[in-house]
């Protein structure tokens, strides 16, 4: 893989960060975000996003590198991976956190998945940013450094990572490959089943684990359904019901408990029309602001959507963009 030569990016100073609990590579750190994360969409802690690797970049509204290099690269790899890879961006010099979201609308870097902070999850014992930490999808940091030392590797583990996500991690029984390959596809009802089958067996080898296996299933298989259930209560509808549906297609014929709450979040989420005309507004809007950038034109059709559909979620996030767009 292609790996640049960044000589030029010399780490710049940083904000204060004593407060921030201690990291390196080998560690699992944890972290309970104290507001929430722009475009965050109920995550609420580094524990929310374990079952995928995330992308920690470290980064600052002054830091040269950081806005020339580091957060466009960091950008291209949340528009590459999609779902696959978690992205958690890190403002490190003291911006407020309207401050940050506005100069990162300004710099056209929203619209993917990128999650967005000003709380220091974890401190690397760096001087300088760019900084960037990957973690491993059962959360330990696998790498570390100043960004642009690692970024080839970065990439490179970040694809492995992405590829090994669909198999069976390191160290599980190899009977149950085939629960973690359906789990990775999907096939939520049919990992469950197939760990049980294990598990049900007193005298299997690996009953034990699979036990293991089952809550760990049920436990990632709830926290999506909780994530979709955020959507549906803050203003994402339209993305609450993909996602619900697909949970819906993955447990059939599986864990009745499971599926009878995502079938009733479904069932509540369509009831709640004016949500969702709402919603599906906003996305038009979001799409052309995101790809175009603020301007006085976005602004006035965010201030008429946020009026005419007062009272719901989307009109609140609608009326925070043009608060963001009248800043940029």
């Amino acid at each position: 893989m292609f790996r640049p030569l960044l000589a030029s990016l010399v780490p710049l100073a940083l904000a204060a960060a004593a407060s921030a609990q201690s990291a390196a590579v080998g560690d699992t750190p944890s972290y309970t975000f104290n507001s929430p994360l722009f475009n965050g969409q109920g995550v609420s802690s580094l524990a929310n996003l374990h079952g995928k690797p995330v992308l920690v970049d470290f980064w600052g509204t002054h830091c040269g590198p950081c806005i020339g290099f580091a957060v466009p690269s960091a950008m291209k790899l949340a528009e590459e991976y999609g779902d696959d890879l978690a992205v958690l961006m890190v403002e490190c010099q003291g911006a407020k956190p309207d401050e940050m979201a506005s100069f990162a609308l300004g710099q056209k870097w929203l619209g993917n998945g990128a999650m967005w902070t000003t709380e220091r999850v974890f401190n690397l014992g760096l001087e300088g940013i760019p900084q960037s930490a990957l973690i491993s999808p059962e959360g330990e940091i696998i790498l570390a450094g100043y960004t642009s030392d690692i970024h080839g590797e970065l990439e490179d583990k970040i694809a492995e990572l992405v590829g090994d996500a669909r198999k069976a991690p390191a160290g599980a029984p190899k009977s149950l490959s085939k629960a973690w390959q359906e789990l990775a596809a999907g096939r939520y009802a049919k990992a469950l089943a197939a760990a049980q089958a294990i598990a049900g067996d007193p005298g299997h080898a690996d009953a034990k684990a699979a036990a293991e296996t089952v809550a760990l299933f049920q436990k990632r298989i709830g926290a999506k359904i909780d994530r979709a259930a955020w959507q549906a209560e803050n203003g994402y509808p339209v993305q609450a019901l993909a996602s619900l549906e697909k949970l819906e297609a993955g447990l059939k014929g599986g864990d009745a408990e499971l599926a009878t709450r995502v079938s009733g979040l479904i069932a509540s989420t369509r009831a709640n029309e004016k949500e969702l005309a709402a919603a599906a507004a906003l996305e038009k809007l979001e799409e052309k602001l995101y790809v175009e950038g603020p301007c006085e034109k976005s602004q006035k059709k965010l201030q008429e959507l946020a009026q005419k559909f007062a009272g719901t979620k989307s009109a609140e996030r609608a009326q925070v963009l043009a608060q963001l767009a009248a800043s940029a």
